[in-house]
């Protein structure tokens, strides 16, 4: 899945393909920019495509760090009701062991 995919990239390799992605935007932004007017004009539009980019990278950066919690909670999770099914199958083989002692000794006892 597309989920499972993203939670498959390592940090580094999320960090290097936001720094591009950024540096992408920004570039071919500023490349454009000198046909459309001075450049001090336009240093407003570039601060603030900056800014953007930069508070875009941060939630997606925060994004990425949700979904690595809620993945590692979902496997403890996992993990906890497949120690539990051990545990139970355990409980309920100990109960019956000690049933058939029981029985054992009654007859035992009677016979």
């Amino acid at each position: 899945s597309l989920r499972g995919a993203a939670l498959a990239l390592s940090p580094a390799t999320v960090d290097a393909r936001l720094r591009n992605a950024t540096l992408v935007a920004y570039s071919v932004f500023a490349a454009r920019a000198p046909h459309m007017g001075s450049r001090e004009r336009l240093q407003p539009y570039v601060d603030q495509l900056r800014q953007q980019l930069r508070a875009m990278e941060r939630e997606l950066l925060a994004a990425r760090q949700h979904a690595l919690r809620t993945a590692s909670l979902h496997a403890g999770a996992a993990r906890l009701r497949d120690e539990a099914a051990v545990l139970a199958d355990r409980v309920a083989e100990l109960l019956e062991q000690q049933k058939s002692a029981r029985q054992l000794r009654l007859q035992e006892l009677l016979g």
